[in-house]
């Protein structure tokens, strides 16, 4: 498949090429797809519905004195154009809805906001730096008075603290995510038929639980003593589902619901990480995404 993912048309401050020229541009050449990725640089332009207005740069270009236009791309327009040519050109090309993020280590909340706001209409983000500090690397006003180590060293550092920055953002919007799941529904116990690996998540959001193991035990046989406990918090609290961690064969979790009033009870699964292989991690599996999932899982417990 032939595709480019970096293109830049009208509604970047940067070009002025039109994005049908391109669209045809790139049927011509044979691509079979192509992702628009116009620019935004928060720090140094501003949106076009700011209250404080767009920047004006007084340059000198080719001898001549000009006003440059800094603003980042008409969000509104730029996806309205890009869903019309989307189905104007659907028989010859796929085209993908893009954006560039010149993102900063001081930006990365107002990046986190905009994607918010966009995400739906999203296929890809291209994430560059441009400037540090709101110093632009192209009008050279970063590398003054710096020597190339100088200016090399602070730009790589600058890249290490903003990929910690946007990492720091993840996790704080994941945690609002799991008290606004707490905070919302209806009860707030859980019955894990299993170790316990869990401890850290339910003291931090206040959370109260019953396991059939206290911590990761290495037991691996409930006693009927415990059994018939769980089994009696079920039907004493009326909780519909039952905890298990990964791989587990469920075995006790089906004793204890065996043994309540209504025998009809769901196990769910938690992921304690503790048994990630190296193939999921080459998968894509990380830390932020099996909490995702076991927010869903939770979500589904506390109803």
């Amino acid at each position: 498949m032939y595709a480019d993912y970096h293109l830049h048309c009208e509604y970047s401050d940067d070009s002025n090429e039109p994005m049908e020229n391109q669209i045809q541009e790139a049927i011509t050449l044979g691509l079979d797809e192509m992702c628009f990725t116009d620019h935004v640089d928060y720090g140094i332009k501003r949106d076009w519905d700011d209250p404080e207005g767009i920047i004006i740069r007084h340059a000198i270009e080719h001898g001549k004195e000009v006003d440059l236009v800094l603003a980042n791309v008409n969000y509104p327009k730029y996806f309205e154009a890009l869903n019309m040519y989307q189905k104007k050109y659907a028989s010859s090309i796929s085209i993908k809805k893009g954006l560039e993020f010149g993102i900063q280590s001081i930006t990365v909340d107002a990046y986190g906001k905009l994607y918010a706001s966009y995400q739906d209409d999203l296929d890809f983000i291209l994430f560059s730096m441009h400037q540090v500090n709101n110093l632009e690397f192209w009008t050279q006003d970063f590398q003054k008075e710096k020597t190339q180590k100088q200016y090399n060293d602070e730009y790589y550092k600058e890249i290490y603290q903003t990929n910690a920055e946007n990492y720091k953002a993840k996790l704080s919007t994941l945690d609002q995510k799991y008290q606004e799941t707490v905070d919302t529904d209806r009860q707030n116990t859980l019955i894990f038929a299993d170790r316990f690996a869990f401890r850290y998540l339910v003291d931090d959001y206040g959370l109260n639980y019953y396991a059939a193991f206290s911590g990761c035990s290495a037991e691996s046989e409930a006693s009927f003593k415990t059994v018939t406990f769980l089994a009696g918090k079920l039907d004493e609290l009326g909780i519909k589902t039952v905890l298990t961690i990964e791989k587990s064969d469920d075995r006790i979790a089906q004793t204890v619901i065996e043994n309540t009033k209504k025998k009809d009870q769901k196990i769910l699964e938690l992921n304690s990480m503790q048994s990630i292989t190296s193939d999921e991690i080459k998968n894509g599996v990380t830390y932020l995404s099996v909490m995702e999932d076991n927010l869903k899982v939770l979500k589904e417990a506390l109803k």
